[in-house]
């Protein structure tokens, strides 16, 4: 195009004053001609025509743009919705995420203020607004009477209550929520009612997802409320996953009549949904179903939020399916939610005993963690009975009790068998055979072997425990094949998101090297872990990683350290010494 003339549709109201602007911009018309001669002027032109801010007045355009389509005219238009014309080429224009801070420095130094872009308060301000433009130029208008964590604050709190900072904005842009409120008042009843539904997702959701909540046969609605820019969707693999920028929802859930009667039903998708996501972790397809676990974590913590409030069974069993998967990926979160529960006078329920339990045994509490499982040890049913025996099993282990581990791991293995349920008997196997390693019954230890291989493990955290369980059994021997293992051990594990499993199997491989004569190359590895076990409050696990430290630095020659360390551990830690730590 030879020239260039633009647009701000904004300034224009009524549909029928958008030819008339467009005609002005583009410097065409005279006081006699006719509208028809005008377009048909502005046609011949060799221009790009930028038709800014069209989504109130899409119908006058897309009349505008089939009469001069096909013309020398380059029409370009920026619209929360597609214009729907012949010939139309969407682009959608993504988040200014990365851009973003560039963006908020270039307006506040506007508004008076300079702003370091690279600030972390800055990033954390452009993600609470989504990387929207806009409401990037409303916040660093601001700076002048808010300090960066102000904004921080606000715009985690009411984005939508930003204002712009330009005066004679159009009413819909003059905040953030009059332009949610303008899109919204624009929808049909079904659909806005269908939207402040969708409001309660706070992470992604699939038409799956959606039909769940709002029903099939309103899905029809998806592509409209993406049109409309009220959804975001990623076709990338060939399913669509919509979102709802937080900015956003934060409106439209604010405008819901009807979040009690929504929450709820969400809460009862979330639980379907990750019941079977749960059953999933045992599966060769473990790496996808963490990322899915992972990908509805918002939502889990949302709806155990409200049924901790208002359906405490249902809260209850939340924790129950969820903590298979918070355990081994040592997520706080929800083992923070069963305090709550307990604490709300559901302590007695199995699930939640056992999720206090776990938490107990890892902040080194292992008397109270045995208290509260021999609690619900006979009523507990179902995966999560086989969840208190594990535990048992392992606080037994960390205690050096190794004959009542054993025991339990038995246990665990003829109730495991009868559920048909393979990871908690490979879990229960394991068990037996760390203990017999750590109890000197080699043999035993090396029969137990023979039964870990026959069993048919799918799932990379199985099958990383299996290998896990070999190199603890043959480490003596072999060094190089048990490191091989942990290795393998450890992959596996990352594989699928296992922090448990990589963690524990690290922390081995580093005592193995130190005994086989390379303890120097181990230090970092362990030191890592035990950053790790610490960040996590993981107390027991840090406490035995400590030892083996202790160990490390003492092969090395750096015996003040190794002593120095050993006598904070003797003051400090919760459990005996046991296995190669008291060698």
């Amino acid at each position: 195009a030879a020239g260039v003339a633009f647009v701000p549709l904004d300034e224009v109201e009524e549909a029928a004053a958008v030819v008339p602007a467009v005609l002005e911009a583009a410097g065409v018309g005279g006081l006699v001609s006719s509208v028809a001669d005008d377009l048909a002027a502005l046609a011949d032109l060799d221009l790009l025509l930028v038709l800014d801010n069209c989504e109130h007045v899409l119908d006058a355009v897309a009349d505008f743009a089939s009469r001069v389509g096909g013309s020398r005219l380059t029409l370009l238009a920026t619209s929360r919705q597609s214009i729907g014309v012949e010939g139309e080429r969407v682009v959608a224009v993504a988040p200014l995420m990365a851009d973003g801070p560039q963006l908020f420095a270039a307006r506040a130094a506007s508004a008076g203020v300079d702003t370091d872009p690279d600030h972390p308060a800055v990033a954390r301000i452009v993600a609470n607004v989504d990387g929207l433009p806009l409401a990037i130029e409303m916040a660093a208008a601001l700076t002048p009477s808010l300090g960066l964590d102000d904004l921080v604050e606000l715009t985690a709190a009411t984005p939508s209550t930003m204002r712009s900072p330009i005066r004679g904005a159009a009413k819909r842009q003059r905040h953030l929520g009059a332009l949610i409120d303008w899109s919204l008042d624009r929808l049909v009843d079904v659909d806005r009612l269908a939207v402040g539904d969708l409001a309660v997702f706070e992470g992604t959701f699939t038409r799956e997802h959606a039909a769940a909540l709002i029903g099939s046969q309103r899905l029809t609605t998806l592509p409209e409320l993406v049109d409309r820019s009220l959804l975001v969707a990623d076709t990338s693999d060939g399913r669509a996953r919509y979102r709802m920028l937080r900015t956003v929802r934060e409106r439209v859930w604010q405008r819901h009549d009807d979040r009690e009667a929504t929450s709820e039903r969400h809460a009862d998708i979330v639980s379907t949904f990750v019941g079977l996501l749960d059953d999933g972790l045992q599966t060769d397809d473990e790496a996808t179903v963490h990322g899915e676990l992972l990908e509805r974590y918002a939502d889990l913590r949302s709806a155990h939020a409200w049924a901790r409030r208002r359906r405490p069974e249902l809260a209850v069993g939340l924790t129950a399916c969820t903590y298979n998967w918070a355990h081994s990926r040592q997520i706080a979160d929800p083992f923070r939610w069963a305090d709550e529960l307990g604490a709300g006078g559901h302590g007695g329920e199995p699930a939640v005993a056992l999720a206090m339990a776990q938490a107990r045994f890892l902040d080194g509490k292992a008397d109270e963690a045995l208290a509260l499982l021999g609690q619900v040890v006979d009523r507990s049913t179902g995966r999560i009975r086989l969840a208190v025996h594990e535990t048992i099993g392992d606080i037994n282990l960390a205690l050096g009790r190794l004959d009542e581990s054993i025991d339990t791991n038995v246990e665990l293995v003829r109730l495991s068998e009868k559920a048909d349920d393979i990871h908690y008997a490979v879990i229960g196997l394991v068990g037996q055979a760390i203990g017999h390693r750590y109890g000197g019954r080699r043999s035993e230890a090396e029969r137990l072997l023979d039964v870990i291989g026959s069993v048919a493990a799918v799932a990379p955290t199985d099958r990383g425990w299996c290998r896990y369980a070999r190199a603890e059994v043959i480490g003596d021997e072999d060094v190089e094949g048990a490191a091989d293992d942990f290795r393998v051990a450890t992959e596996l594990a990352d594989t699928v998101g296992n922090r448990f499993l990589g963690g524990v199997a690290r922390v081995s491989l580093s005592a193995l090297r130190a005994r086989a004569g390379a303890p120097e190359a181990s230090i970092d590895d362990l030191v890592e872990t035990i950053v790790e076990w610490r960040q996590r409050g993981m107390r027991s696990y840090l406490e035995t990683s400590l030892r083996n430290l202790v160990i490390l630095l003492h092969r090395v020659e750096r015996d003040r350290e190794a002593a120095e360390l050993l006598g904070a551990l003797d003051r400090w830690a919760e459990f005996d010494t046991f296995g190669d730590e008291a060698r």
